[in-house]
């Protein structure tokens, strides 16, 4: 098993997750608290090798994915891949700029500005990763965390995921 969840904005923030099937379709995944059929013993609950979505939570959404992880597992790490986009619209062609809320001069400020955190932020996450391998270095005994900040595209429509239209950040296991 695996997938991909992506985050990305429009105005507000739209995210998505796909459980895949490896590599293939995605799996029939039931929603904890709904009466369904386990399909290991035969109950009315899921199992441990079902997929579930819990959608129980108003403000929380929790999935499970039974695909073995580990050193042994299937799965062995998440691949992170963040898009830092110069443009804040998320493309660059000619009509999208001159409809641009101020036009192309707005445009090419924010562009400019963009770039500038954008520099900013790869330049913290160089720091960021020095240090942690000094720590790892230093006989670190716990876990390293980075973070960084992702600008937001203003889309004026969904992010699709697609190459042409990728998430802001994408998660794949």
């Amino acid at each position: 098993m695996g997938g991909d969840g992506g985050y990305g904005g429009n105005g507000s923030i739209y995210w998505t997750v796909q459980h895949r099937n490896n590599g293939g379709a995605a799996p029939l995944v039931p929603k904890k608290g709904r009466r369904r059929l386990n399909l290991v013993d035969r109950t009315d609950e899921p199992g441990p090798q079902d997929h579930t979505i819990d959608l129980t939570n108003p403000v929380k959404t929790v999935g499970y994915d039974p695909v073995s992880v580990g050193r042994a597992g299937t799965v062995r790490n998440f691949t992170v891949t963040v898009r830092l986009s110069i443009f804040p619209i998320g493309v660059a062609n000619a009509a999208d700029i001159a409809s641009y809320k101020g036009g192309a001069a707005a445009f090419e400020d924010v562009k400019n500005e963009r770039k500038s955190e954008i520099r900013t932020t790869l330049e913290n996450l160089k720091l960021y990763a020095e240090g942690a391998i000094t720590r790892l270095d230093d006989g670190a005994e716990d876990d390293i965390v980075i973070s960084i900040d992702v600008p937001v595209i203003e889309r004026s429509q969904p992010p699709t995921g697609a190459a042409n239209d990728p998430f802001e950040v994408n998660v794949h296991w």
